[in-house]
């Protein structure tokens, strides 16, 4: 069996290693990254603030936004929603980042990818699912039982004193006494009801319902068109 000479061996391996180059040259091509771009803005609540430690920089409540829009939570949830709504777009992997803009409360979240129009409407999925993560935590802070508590207390306000007008409308123009006591038990049990749902409000924190008392999140801007990067 004849063996290759060392100068043959040298001769293979460069063109070994050129002919590798050139398909690593080609994958470059044929798959260009795509960036798109979109801002939120994140405001941190005054409760936030309050419980905040002071010897923590501000900036950490900002970190922990980028945490989450970089996640894997968040991520997993905007390729559930673009694979429902555009399950006709070609997949490819999608890398987030975000940093916050100087001197700013607005955050800037990048997306890159190698299919132009995926990536763009991906990054628009992953904004979409934050605002719903977001309204998920409201939620659990009690912010809605709060706003509905209010709700039902402000309804019953308004049936009491419109049961209580009828009661002395009818007593002012004579009516008769089997309506006039009818009346009257409709006033009192609205009253009643109006009572206990403002009893239950006494225990509440009403301060979570001022503007600015949780922390605010909000699209910006949605993302432009992915541009290629060169």
């Amino acid at each position: 069996m004849m063996k290759e000479s060392p100068r043959v061996a040298s001769t293979l391996t460069a063109l070994a290693l050129l002919l590798l180059c050139a398909c690593n040259r080609q994958d470059a091509q044929a798959k260009p990254q795509w960036v798109a771009t979109g801002r939120v803005m994140f405001t941190a609540g005054t409760k936030t603030l309050e419980t905040h430690p002071k010897d923590l920089p501000l900036d950490t409540l900002y970190e922990k936004q980028i945490e989450i829009l970089t996640g894997g939570e968040l991520h997993a949830q905007a390729l559930e929603r673009i694979r429902a709504l555009h399950p006709e777009l070609k997949e490819c992997e999608v890398q987030i980042h975000a940093e916050v803009m100087d001197r700013s409360s607005i955050i800037e979240v990048r997306a890159t990818g190698t299919e132009g129009n995926y990536t763009s409407k991906f990054l628009d999925g992953l904004l979409d699912e934050a605002i719903v993560l977001r309204k998920k935590q409201l939620d659990a802070s009690g912010i809605r039982l709060l706003h509905d508590m209010v709700q039902k207390a402000d309804l019953q306000e308004r049936r009491y004193l419109e049961a209580r007008t009828r009661y002395f409308e009818a007593k002012e123009r004579g009516a008769p006494d089997a309506d006039i006591g009818h009346l009257e038990q409709l006033k009192t049990q609205a009253k009643a009801d109006f009572e206990v749902s403002m009893k239950a409000l006494e225990a509440q924190d009403y301060s979570l319902l001022y503007p600015g008392a949780l922390d605010s999140l909000a699209v910006m801007d949605r993302p432009n068109p992915s541009v290629q990067q060169h």
